[in-house]
């Protein structure tokens, strides 16, 4: 989640309600909560696949909005990597 919310730096559209700017990191984990009803860290490890390909899904989405120069839409390199499996020292 860290990685995205770095990817997502100066990505996401400006706001009204953001006006020094938006926090991608608390996006992604605001995104993650609202999609599978817990943070990230409350999720039970079965899940940890379908978290990796909703990340690489909210990469696409958000990344495709934004106009950051020569930043291509689509997935970046280690987006495929789990944040809960690097922060155990598990490899998939």
């Amino acid at each position: 989640m860290r990685s995205l919310g770095d990817r997502l730096q100066g990505v996401l559209r400006e706001e009204e309600r953001h006006p020094r700017g938006r926090n991608p990191y608390a996006h992604v984990a605001g995104c993650v909560k609202e999609r599978f009803g817990c943070s990230y860290g409350e999720l039970p490890d079965e899940r940890v696949g379908e978290l990796r390909l909703y990340l690489q899904e909210l990469e696409r989405e958000e990344g495709g909005r934004g106009a950051v120069p020569g930043a291509g839409p689509g997935v970046v390199p280690g987006a495929g990597a789990s944040p809960k499996d690097g922060e155990r020292g598990r490899e998939s």
